[in-house]
C-alpha cells in the first residue's frame, strides 16, 4: 500500500463524503517538464468564457449556484428521466453512497449539464459525476 493510500485509509467516510470532486493528477515526468514544446494548457479566459454562461444559467433558473442548493432545491432543479433515475438508484446502491453523496452527485451532474447548455440531466452527466468521486470516497466507513 502506497503512502497516499495509507493516508486515505485514515480519513473518515463522512469527511470524504463532503468533498464534491476527486481528480487524480498524474505525476509529470521530468523530461516532460523540460520539453521545449509542451502541450498547451487551456487558457484561463477560455475556461472563464465556458463557465460564466453556465453559472448565469444556474442563477437564472434557481437564484443560486448548484452547489448552494438545499436537498429540496436539488430535488426540484435536478430532476431525472425515469430511466436515468433508475440508473442512478442502481449506482447508489452498488457504491453505497450516502444521502449527502447522492445530492452532491446530482448537483455535479446538473453543473455538467449546465456547462453543455442542456436543460435535462442525462445518464452521461450522471456517469461523469460519479467518475469524479473516488470509489473509496463514495463508501461510508463502517
Amino acid at each position: 500500500m502506497d503512502t497516499v493510500e495509507q493516508y486515505r485509509q485514515r480519513l473518515s467516510g463522512p469527511l470524504l463524503d463532503r468533498i464534491d470532486l476527486h481528480v487524480d493528477v498524474p505525476r509529470i515526468a521530468i523530461r516532460e517538464l523540460r520539453d521545449p514544446h509542451p502541450i498547451p494548457a487551456e487558457k484561463h479566459d477560455d475556461v472563464k468564457h465556458r463557465i460564466e454562461p453556465a453559472r448565469d444559467r444556474m442563477i437564472q433558473r434557481q437564484g443560486q449556484r448548484n452547489a448552494q442548493l438545499s436537498s429540496r432545491g436539488t430535488q426540484t432543479f435536478c430532476q431525472l428521466a425515469p430511466r436515468d433515475a433508475h440508473y442512478l438508484d442502481i449506482a447508489m446502491d452498488r457504491l453505497r453512497v450516502s444521502a449527502r453523496g447522492y445530492y452532491k452527485l446530482l448537483k455535479v451532474a446538473r453543473a455538467i449539464a449546465d456547462l453543455e447548455d442542456l436543460s435535462q440531466i442525462s445518464r452521461q452527466h450522471l456517469t461523469e459525476a460519479i467518475s469524479l468521486r473516488q470509489e473509496n470516497a463514495l463508501c461510508e466507513t463502517q
